[in-house]
């Protein structure tokens, strides 16, 4: 499990070489599958949508209130509706198919929720975060508990390190 299982990218999402990317106005670039191939086959809670920039208020004749900046090649919606904002919420397995898309279910043959990030994001200002759910063996040793206490709250350090950086 990654060191801290949560992560959370918001900015202006693209594709570059076939990767999605985000610039993140304050943090720079990040690339968004790399991060997700880490949480692969773990149970995870994932959140996206778009998430207009600054004020929005001075954007809401724009398409997704100022969030878009497709114009007409928009795959996401805002050239039929351009009130739309697309919001998602997932919870079960993480998956990548061997095409490369991300998927959240528990197999190829079982009911799959494909993540569409690509087709909703790209050419879009949005967020999307996703935290692995955390295992705690009830049935360990009382030694096997406490490193796992221990385990957890180095977890919650970062995760208060990560919240008073500013990154959320």
């Amino acid at each position: 499990m990654p060191k801290l299982p949560i992560r959370v990218f918001k900015g202006l999402f693209y594709e570059r070489a076939g990767r999605l990317l985000v610039q993140d106005p304050d943090l720079g670039e990040h690339d968004v599958e790399s991060a997700l191939q880490e949480l692969v086959g773990l149970k995870v809670i994932l959140s996206a949508s778009h998430l207009p920039p600054g004020d929005h208020r001075e954007h809401l004749t724009a398409p997704g209130i100022g969030s878009c900046l497709s114009g007409p090649s928009c795959t996401a919606g805002h050239v039929k509706d351009p009130t739309f904002l697309w919001s998602t919420h997932f919870e079960g397995t993480l998956n990548r198919t061997p095409e490369g898309s991300f998927y959240v279910g528990e197999g190829r043959r079982s009911m799959f929720y494909p993540l569409e990030l690509r087709r909703f994001l790209v050419g879009h200002y949005g967020r999307v975060a996703v935290c692995a759910a955390l295992k705690v063996n009830l049935d360990a040793s009382y030694s096997d508990l406490s490193q796992e206490v221990d385990e957890l709250l180095g977890v919650l350090q970062g995760l208060q390190a990560h919240v008073k950086s500013g990154d959320s």
